[in-house]
């Protein structure tokens, strides 16, 4: 398998999250404005049962900073590195400013494999050696343009992703059968 290594610069762009106006807030409350936070951020995953709302109004100052189905996050203050894919349900939402959007050009990166590449060992590495602050780890802009970018030819990258793919769908089964065992 042949690998081609890009900056992430050179093969996307990077929209930042926007942080709510002083006043307004993230609640239960449910409203046509969805709010991703970092915390919502697991495995690779983001759990739409927990995610948080904003007002109209909260929503109508923050309108430029929405995410789309199958866009790419990732966390990049406090808990950083914490990446996941915008689910249909999320189409749409509102995303926190502690995580950046990563646009990737398909023509070279599929989006679902920048993420299995980023949620791997070496992605999780590159993530790492660009981290800085002591106090409060952040990820800067800068940091996620300096990536290195292992990727493949298409084929590749549509195999890896199927194979990832069955494999969290079973992982994910599992996950609920076992939930449905423990609350009977």
């Amino acid at each position: 398998m042949n690998f081609v290594e890009y900056k992430y610069k050179d093969i996307g762009k990077i929209r930042s999250g926007k942080r709510l106006k002083k006043g307004y807030i993230v609640s239960d409350k449910k409203s046509n404005n969805r709010y991703i936070r970092v915390r919502d951020i697991n495995n690779g995953i983001i759990d739409v049962n927990n995610v948080q709302y904003i007002s109209d109004e909260a929503a109508s100052y923050i309108t430029r900073y929405k995410v789309s189905k199958n866009d790419i996050i990732i966390s990049v203050v406090g808990t950083v590195g914490s990446v996941a894919s915008i689910p249909n349900e999320l189409d749409g939402a509102f995303l926190t400013e502690n995580c950046n959007n990563l646009l990737v050009d398909e023509k070279i990166c599929l989006k679902e494999y920048l993420k299995y590449f980023l949620l791997s060992k070496d992605g999780q590495a590159e993530i790492i050696s660009h981290i800085v602050g002591t106090t409060q780890p952040k990820l800067p802009i800068y940091g996620i343009e300096a990536f290195n970018i292992k990727v493949p030819e298409k084929e590749c990258q549509n195999k890896i992703i199927t194979i990832l793919n069955t494999i969290n769908n079973k992982i994910l089964l599992n996950t609920q059968i076992n939930n449905n065992l423990l609350a009977a």
